[in-house]
């Protein structure tokens, strides 16, 4: 899996440019010589990670509806998750705890992430970024506890 618009990315992220990148689909493709459609679904949080990782991001930060992560999400032992390792959050991710349609790729993605070398990934709700960076609210997935 790849971002063929990666140069270009990074040539807009070295002088200065914000771009708005994978978000939202975009094409799949295959190239084997030539560059040719498929049919495929891009989940638009895996890309992200995708693309952060290629670009050696340091934060992967995953805004969404919820204010939180949650294992056991709408039943009476529902658990927020506030700051949880990759470890432990890929242990619930195996149990199932993350439907494939809704947590599940954002939660995966975030694993990714940490897994190919980003300090931390922040998932939370949409308009509360600065929020959800400092703390206040949000899951914050980190590679291992610091003691």
């Amino acid at each position: 899996m790849g971002i063929m618009e990666l140069d270009l990315i990074k040539l807009l992220l070295r002088e200065g440019y914000v771009p708005i990148a994978v978000g939202g689909g975009g094409i799949p493709v295959i190239s084997n010589g030539e560059v040719r459609g498929v049919e495929a679904v891009i989940d638009k949080d895996l890309a992200s990670q995708v693309l952060a990782n290629a670009i050696n991001a340091d934060y992967l930060l995953i805004l969404t509806d919820v204010d939180y992560v949650y294992i056991n999400y709408k039943k009476p032992n529902q658990t927020r998750l506030t700051e949880i390792t990759v470890n432990e959050l890929e242990k619930y991710y195996n149990e199932g705890q993350f439907p494939p349609g809704s947590m599940g790729p954002k939660v995966l993605a975030a694993i990714r992430f940490i897994r190919n070398g980003g300090k931390a990934a922040y998932i939370g709700p949409l308009g509360r970024a600065r929020d959800i960076i400092r703390g206040i609210i949000g899951t914050k997935v980190i590679p291992r506890k610091s003691f």
